[in-house]
């Protein structure tokens, strides 16, 4: 009889694909009948599975998170990029997803759900004092469970505790704020001497006129 060519194309399932080819029409050969059949059986490719992670799983807002996904392949991320691992700086409770593609062109998915834990509010003001002004009271407001007020920058000596603070020279004050639920915030004020020009407390004025003319003030 004639020769039945067909092609099929790999698949992905979860068990193998039966499958029925028919070719109608005149045989090719003399004596062939009309119409042929062949049955088979198409063994298919199971997806790997993909899981996602997160370390870690629970942040403050803005933090950094890892994401990674294990199981083989190419992974693309809902953040839009691609590759394991994968940062991320959420401010809310997200879920990510990734999607993975195989060696064998299965595709696969995970997600994962990152907690965001709010930062305690901290916005300090900063202070320009003109000569014989009082040294500012720096306030880093309520809520917070722990403060430290450093010299400089948030790394420099301690000189502080508490919500307020008030500083006794020029300088630059930071104050971290923990809250009660671990997360900290960090701000900065600057306290200098105020650089516009002015009359000093203590100026006299001095004027005489010049000869032969009339002075009014």
């Amino acid at each position: 009889g004639g020769v039945l060519a067909f092609h099929i194309t790999q698949a992905c399932a979860s068990s193998p694909l039966n499958f029925t080819v028919q070719h109608s029409g005149p045989g090719v050969t003399p004596g062939c009948p009309t119409a042929r059949h062949r049955t088979g059986r198409l063994n298919s490719y199971n997806a790997q599975p993909v899981t996602a992670n997160a370390s870690p799983i629970q942040v403050c807002a803005g933090d950094q998170v890892e994401l990674t996904a294990t199981g083989s392949g190419s992974y693309q991320w809902s953040t839009g990029q691609s590759g394991s691992p994968v940062y991320a700086y959420p401010f809310s409770t997200t879920t990510y997803s990734v999607n993975a593609t195989d060696a064998n062109g299965c595709k696969s998915s995970d997600q994962i759900e990152v907690q965001v834990l709010k930062k305690p509010k901290l916005l300090l003001n900063n202070h320009y004092l003109c000569q014989n002004d009082p040294w500012p009271t720096l306030n880093a407001g309520s809520g917070g469970m722990n403060y430290e007020w450093h010299l400089n920058t948030p790394s420099g000596p301690i000189i502080g505790s508490g919500q307020y603070f008030t500083p006794n020279a020029y300088g630059t004050y930071c104050c971290i704020k923990t809250g009660f639920n671990g997360c900290s915030s960090v701000d900065c004020s600057i306290v200098a001497e105020d650089a516009r020009v002015g009359v000093p407390a203590d100026f006299t004025l001095t004027v005489a006129p010049a000869s032969g003319s009339n002075l009014n003030v």
